[in-house]
Formats: structure tokens, C-alpha cells, sequence
């Protein structure tokens, strides 16, 4: 049962087209992605470490000439900019190559960079001009400076974000995906270096392509990221989201969720984590929505189920289908996780009976009659 992003995203932002092939109940769930306009980070504006969402491009029917300061501004004026653009990459890129042990002029041109990866022309110059491999020298020669590492990785995910599968190939190419995980493992309890790591592979996660190659590697640098930082909410956000999708592409990844290492308690375990997290942020939405959206695809397989339902959490779903507080969206993913455990086991369908989960599921069905 599977759903992918962008279906999801079609019903949320225009419900009215939604078709007939976009039946929730036969798809997962996968998050959407993130716009620039939504402010989610209580990181450091400073670093302003997010990835990017897309944005649509404008198509003009005709080049025409703007009036632009008392002047009027030509097509031609758009090469100039672009000129320009370029000017400034070759800058930074030179500043980062002539300082190539001065860890903040690393940072700087890391930060410089990630300006020209709002949009698919200005990250291709980035790559084109040599950017990747500044960003790539910058992280290998400073590997224990958290900034830089940060700055990088951040870098790095807006220039996948904006061009998911050519860029995404490009930087997996140039081998990334073993920096960003070693320095996630490194810089283990970093919050914002492995909250960007979780980013980075999150991006990486919504192209087919990119999404398979990062499979096992990927899968494994998040989730012992989730592990060692089990109380950091927005590593364990962006983490969320990226299993989310993974989980679509690859169903079998649930096993590798739920699997423990010789040694670990019951409650280091994934799954734990999430529910304990969902319960201690009854507020934070977006961590909420996401929590469900994991617990849900792995609640499809048997063994999921078994353990999802297994760390109590049917009585925490309940309050976040009956609040007036909380959107449509976290009801759906809410409802979506007891479903699936109540398919799945006779046990689960009397857990929820017994927790009074039948009234608020009917009171919500009153509530939003035509959704």
C-alpha cells in the first residue's frame, strides 16, 4: 500500500483534482516535500541550514522588455545576470582553493555557495563551474570542524533539493554519500550536523534513482542517527520523513527499522523511539505526522505490526484524531496507523475497542464528511 509524494502533494494543496488512482487506501504514505515560504526550523538563523523546497518555473509566452528603474529591461540583460552569477561562483570557489586549511574560509565558501542552489540554472553553474568539488575538499579537509561540516551538508542538500535526479547522480558520483554519513557518525550527537545529514539523505530519497542507491548506506546513517540522538525532535523530523519514502520504495526496509544490534534494549529500538518522541511533543505537528507516517508503513508487514502495537501506542493515537487542535492530515495519518494494525492482528482491533478508539474514530468521520 504505498503512496507517493507526489500524489499526496496533489491532494493537499489541490484536492479537487484529485483522481480515482490516487486511493489512499491502496498506498503508502510518503511526506511532502518542504516550501521555502514554512518556517519549521528553530535552528540557528544564522546557518539557516534547510533544504529548499522546488519552485515552478514561469514559462513567458514572449520575451518582453520590463521597465525596471526608468529603464527598460531586455532578454539580453538576463545573460549579463547570469554572467554575473557565474563571476561569483568562480569567487567563491577561488577564495575556497587558495585557503584551503582556514576552516572559515571553508564555511564561507560553503555558505556562498548555497545562495546560487535556490534554482535548477544557478545549481547547475555550481556544479558546472566546480563547485561540488569545493564543497567535497572543504569537508575532508576539515572534518572535525562542525560548521563546516554543516554548512556543507546543508550545501549539498538544497543542490539535490532543486534537481533531484541529476543533481542528486552527481553528487552521489562524486562520493557524498560516505562524507555526509561519516560525518554524522563523527559528529554523532551533533543536532544540527545530523539533523542536515537526515536532510541530505531525505532529498536524495524522493528520486527512484537516487532513492535505491542510497538504500542500504543511507538507511543505516539514519537510523543510528536516530539512535544516538533518540530526544534532538528535529533529526528525529527529518529522519521521519526520509523512512517515510524509503519504506515506499522498498517495503522490506521495515525489517531494517526494526532491527536491534546485539545488545540493545527494547527501548533503543526505532520504533520506541518514535512513539516516545510522539508522546513527549504532543504539539509539534509536523513530528506527530511524520511519526505516524513510518509507523504506518511498517505496521503493513506482520512483524511490524506486532511491534508497533507492542509499544502501546494505540491510546497516544487516539488524542491526536479527537483534537479540535490538529489538521486533517495528522487525523489521516493517526487513523492511517490503526487501520493497519487493526488489519494485521484480532489482538489490536480489541486494544482499540478497549482504549474507546471506536468514537473518536466516528466522531471524525462527522467532522469531515466530504474528505
Amino acid at each position: 500500500k504505498k503512496q507517493t509524494e507526489t500524489e499526496m502533494r496533489k491532494k493537499r494543496s489541490r484536492p479537487e483534482e484529485v483522481s480515482q488512482d490516487d486511493d489512499v487506501d491502496d498506498k503508502r504514505s510518503r511526506p511532502e516535500k518542504v516550501s521555502q515560504d514554512e518556517d519549521v526550523d528553530d535552528v540557528d538563523e544564522k546557518m539557516n541550514l534547510k533544504p529548499k523546497s522546488k519552485k515552478q518555473k514561469v514559462v513567458q509566452e514572449k520575451a518582453k522588455p520590463e521597465k525596471k528603474g526608468g529603464k527598460k529591461c531586455f532578454p539580453e540583460e538576463k545573460e549579463k545576470t547570469s554572467d554575473l552569477i557565474s563571476k561569483q561562483i568562480k569567487k567563491i570557489i577561488r577564495s575556497a582553493t587558495n585557503n584551503p586549511d582556514d576552516a572559515k574560509k571553508q564555511d564561507l565558501a560553503c555558505e556562498g555557495l548555497r545562495k546560487y542552489a535556490r534554482d535548477p540554472e544557478s545549481a547547475a553553474k555550481v556544479f558546472q563551474l566546480g563547485g561540488l568539488d569545493t564543497i567535497v575538499r572543504a569537508m575532508k579537509a576539515h572534518p572535525d570542524k562542525a560548521l563546516v561540516q554543516a554548512e556543507a551538508i546543508g550545501t549539498l542538500a538544497d543542490l539535490v533539493w532543486v534537481d533531484s535526479a541529476n543533481n542528486g547522480k552527481q553528487v552521489i558520483d562524486e562520493g557524498c554519500v560516505d562524507l555526509v554519513s561519516a560525518a554524522m557518525e563523527r559528529l554523532g550527537t551533533h543536532p544540527i550536523v545530523n539533523k542536515l545529514g537526515c536532510g541530505f539523505f531525505r532529498t536524495l530519497s524522493y528520486d527512484a534513482d537516487t532513492a535505491k542507491q542510497v538504500q542500504g548506506s543511507g538507511t543505516a546513517a539514519v537510523v543510528a542517527s536516530m539512535k544516538r540522538n533518540p530526544r534532538k525532535m528535529e533529526v528525529l523530523r527529518e529522519a521521519c520523513a526520509f523512512l517515510q519514502n524509503m519504506t515506499v520504495m522498498s517495503p522490506d526496509l521495515a525489517r531494517t527499522i526494526l532491527k536491534r544490534k546485539r545488545g540493545e534494549s527494547e527501548e533503543s529500538a526505532i520504533v520506541p523511539i518514535l512513539v516516545q518522541a510522539m508522546e513527549n511533543n504532543p504539539k509539534y505537528t509536523e513530528l506527530q505526522e511524520a511519526v505516524c507516517g513510518v509507523l504506518s508503513n511498517v505496521a503493513l508487514t506482520n512483524e511490524g505490526a506486532f511491534a508497533v502495537a507492542k509499544t502501546g501506542v494505540i491510546p497516544a493515537l487516539l488524542p491526536l484524531i479527537s483534537s479540535e487542535d490538529n489538521g486533517v492530515e495528522l487525523k489521516q495519518s493517526a487513523l492511517s496507523v490503526l487501520k493497519h494494525l487493526a488489519v494485521k492482528d484480532d489482538s489490536n482491533k480489541e486494544a482499540i475497542t478497549g482504549a474507546g478508539g471506536v468514537n473518536p474514530v466516528v466522531e471524525a468521520m462527522k467532522k469531515h464528511p466530504e474528505n
